[in-house]
């Protein structure tokens, strides 16, 4: 119980080294890393990444490592149910963190404002809820209807914020307020 249910590693996607081969050359590389061979030529060098694309690319690689986890902890479940059919459903599988500090860790970067991190930290709390929103939504209502509003509301509560974040860029005082 405690080799799944505490975490062993954390992966965290930072800006650099991350984000140093092109888009497509990295796209490349992770379908190599699941067996696909790559097609063509593909680029070397990548255009300098804004702090959208940095995010976009942290974001995805968050989206497909939770997609990873969600089917190893399918795994962890199954084998405890056929062991455990009296308590498997107790189980918590925790095996690895996922995070990004993209867009949070300044140091050394002008380019990144405190509106830029609130914005970013709020769009990864939208994108995460309404990951959690469509996999309730797979799920029967009946068991899983307060949990479907709650994040719903969480969802609605995190646009309203978003929607009160000052732009990208310096902001003026009245955005500040």
């Amino acid at each position: 119980r405690a080799a799944c249910e505490r975490p062993r590693a954390a992966a965290v996607f930072t800006a650099h080294p991350t984000f140093s081969l092109p888009r497509p050359t990295g796209a490349a590389l992770a379908l190599a890393a699941s067996g696909t061979a790559p097609q063509g030529d593909l680029p070397l060098r990548p255009v300098p990444p804004t702090l959208e694309d940095e995010f976009d690319q942290a974001a995805t690689a968050i989206a497909h490592g939770r997609d990873a986890l969600d089917r190893l902890a399918a795994a962890f479940l199954g084998t405890a149910r056929a062991i455990w059919p009296d308590r498997w459903t107790t189980l918590d599988p925790r095996p690895v963190i996922l995070a990004s500090w993209v867009g949070y860790d300044t140091d050394g970067r002008t380019d990144i404002g405190w509106q830029d991190t609130l914005r970013l930290r709020l769009r990864m709390k939208r994108l995460q809820l309404a990951r959690l929103a469509a996999q309730l939504g797979a799920l029967p209502e009946d068991c899983t209807a307060p949990l479907r509003r709650r994040t719903a509301e969480a969802l609605a509560a995190v646009e309203s914020q978003l929607a009160a974040c000052p732009p990208a860029g310096t902001p003026s005082g009245e955005a500040a307020q």
